[in-house]
């Protein structure tokens, strides 16, 4: 006779997924067939933080199969190319904190990335938190003045080191009890930050490849991590960018409230920002009332678009 159980995807390896049920019971589970054949834009139909029904065999009592899964409150996914075309890869779900983890130096600060994890959440209604680690490594003063942009738009910015303990607490108390991703480029301290927030965890960290500067990968899959109080802590691989999933570049401006606000004053309706005259969101940058790398993210973000859009035949 078989038992059908509801859990939370903890990790997955391959096609297997690691599944934490309800009552605590750990469970190794394929994934139905069914469900990859059913996803037609997605390429992958289970992420980690899903919570997920599984039917438990007969005289099993460590592995199952995942046979659906339930509705999404929300998702971290970027696009892909697959064999069957553009797809979307669904990194985890579920979650009430995005924090982006960036780095003030070795390697550094990109704020960049910053802005791309921002119209993620945005579009998926998850309370983003910018993290910038190795503040040992630089001028504290400095990174607050060049990340106070974002103070001024009502985002969460923390300021730590993970090595020294500087601003753990202060990051640990706002996500306390509650499921938080961390994503970021490698080699900017996320799991030696999350080994300080919960010193319990058993996490591989390295350092920054000293000839390059580049980050080195320690994350090598999506891992949930569960604490104290019912939350967890989920480490992701490091990446390089972050695409923007069925996000058109005529809809950009509406993830960056500086600039929607000024476009009511261009002369023409549909600016670009770009060429056209009596542009009040370029007048704006040059009178500083609008942050020069904030407008230079968003250029670059409308113009990845593009080329993506171009290179798809559209």
């Amino acid at each position: 006779m078989s038992v059908t159980d509801i859990g939370r995807v903890i990790r997955i390896d391959s096609k297997v997924c690691w599944v934490r049920l309800e009552d605590g019971t750990l469970l190794k589970c394929p994934v139905r067939g069914r469900l990859f054949r059913a996803e037609s834009t997605a390429k992958n139909p289970v992420a980690v933080g899903d919570r997920v029904e599984v039917m438990r065999g007969a005289g099993t009592e460590d592995s199952g199969s995942v046979e659906s899964v339930l509705p999404r409150s929300n998702k971290l996914s970027r696009p892909v190319v697959a064999s069957a075309g553009r797809k979307e890869q669904v990194i985890v779900a579920n979650v009430d904190y995005l924090v982006v983890v960036g780095s003030a130096a070795r390697p550094r600060l990109k704020p960049g990335l910053f802005d791309r994890f921002l119209i993620v959440a945005a579009r998926q209604a998850l309370t983003p938190v910018l993290v910038v680690n190795k503040i040992d490594l630089t001028d504290l003063d400095t990174l607050k003045i060049e990340l106070s942009v974002y103070v001024r738009l009502g985002v969460l910015v923390h300021f730590t080191s993970a090595l020294k303990g500087t601003g753990v607490e202060d990051l640990r108390r706002l996500i306390r009890g509650k499921r938080a991703v961390f994503a970021g480029h490698s080699g900017v301290g996320k799991s030696t930050l999350l080994a300080a927030l919960e010193p319990g965890l058993d996490i591989e960290t390295r350092t920054v490849n000293r000839k390059t500067g580049k980050g080195v990968h320690t994350t090598s899959q999506v891992t949930l991590y569960e604490t104290e109080g019912g939350g967890c802590l989920i480490d992701t691989p490091g990446v390089r960018a972050i695409g923007l999933w069925r996000v058109e570049p005529q809809e950009v401006d509406a993830f960056f409230e500086e600039i929607t606000d000024r476009s009511t004053e261009c002369r023409f309706r549909a600016c670009s920002h770009d060429k056209e005259p009596d542009c009040a969101v370029k007048k704006a940058v040059e009178d500083g009332a609008i942050d020069v790398r904030r407008f230079e993210s968003y250029r670059r973000i409308c113009e990845s678009l593009k080329e993506e859009r171009r290179e798809r035949g559209y």
